[in-house]
């Protein structure tokens, strides 16, 4: 799978996937990096970057493109995805703590998000993942400035990673069903079997289809009695909360700690509002 890594925020997030396994990682941002790379001018404008993009080639395949659409350079991604729009593309979008951003930012921000959404919508893209900071940070809890930013990304990176490799592994129990073909909006994120609760890195409105991907230790497998009735009937609660499709797998694993994760998916245009968040109809 080809990452590529667009701005500040896209590259660190990007850089993090070098070590974990079959991913391809290129680059870009006006800083020199290490690695395959593309280094460019800084532009003052969104507009100078948009107009003066780098050529990229890269194996054909899946492909995503990592971006927090405040950068400036974010006004690049279109012209990015045009030169690789024959690949398997997916975007993963980085919301940030908007409240605090210039109007200039938000407004370039808020532009991104709903293109990118556009794109899914039409099938142009196959995925957004939609992605917020903040939401990720609650999720960790007490996240200390020394270091916050790369707890912020290792979470991103780990979660994704982990919930690729189970998809491409058959369950010992459950199935993860397709999800509509419209429903191209998506988040990920972490889920509590015991309070039954999940804690999404970007809370989705209107979910249409849910995937709980279970990875469970040997040993609560051979001896928890209870679990797969406590799984099913969390999952058929929150089927019923949701009015939408859930499915589940259960894959095992050779950890100490259970790793449990949620995939949702969405087919309607997320809401940007100044938390970098869906309204929720409030």
């Amino acid at each position: 799978m080809n990452i590529v890594g667009l701005g500040n925020a896209g590259c660190n997030i990007a850089g993090r996937f070098k070590d974990l396994g079959p991913y391809r990682v290129t680059t870009i941002d006006s800083e020199r990096r290490e690695g395959n790379h593309i280094e460019i001018p800084v532009q003052l404008r969104p507009e100078g970057y948009e107009e003066n993009p780098p050529q990229i080639s890269l194996p054909e395949g899946e492909t995503m493109l990592i971006v927090a659409g405040a950068g400036y350079i974010s006004g690049m991604s279109l012209t990015i995805l045009q030169q690789i729009q024959n690949h398997k593309l997916d975007v993963m979008f980085i919301v940030s703590d908007n409240e605090i951003l210039s109007e200039k930012r938000k407004m370039q921000e808020r532009v991104t998000f709903n293109v990118f959404q556009e794109y899914a919508r039409s099938g142009l893209l196959r995925n957004v993942y939609l992605i917020s900071n903040s939401s990720v940070e609650k999720v960790l809890d007490n996240v200390p400035i020394v270091g916050y930013y790369d707890r912020i990304n290792d979470a991103i990176v780990s979660a994704f990673h982990m919930v690729k490799v189970f998809e491409h592994e058959k369950p010992i129990m459950g199935q993860l069903e397709v999800p509509h073909d419209t429903a191209r909006i998506v988040s990920y994120g972490i889920y509590n079997i015991e309070e039954n609760e999940e804690m999404l890195f970007f809370s989705l409105d209107n979910v249409r289809d849910s995937c709980y991907i279970l990875g469970i230790t040997e040993n609560n497998l051979n001896t928890d009695g209870t679990l797969r009735r406590t799984i099913v009937d969390n999952l058929r609660a929150k089927a019923l909360d949701y009015s939408s499709n859930v499915s589940f797998g259960i894959y095992p694993i050779d950890y100490e700690a259970n790793y449990t994760y949620v995939k949702m998916y969405s087919s309607d245009i997320q809401i940007y509002t100044t938390e970098g968040e869906t309204n929720n109809g409030d």
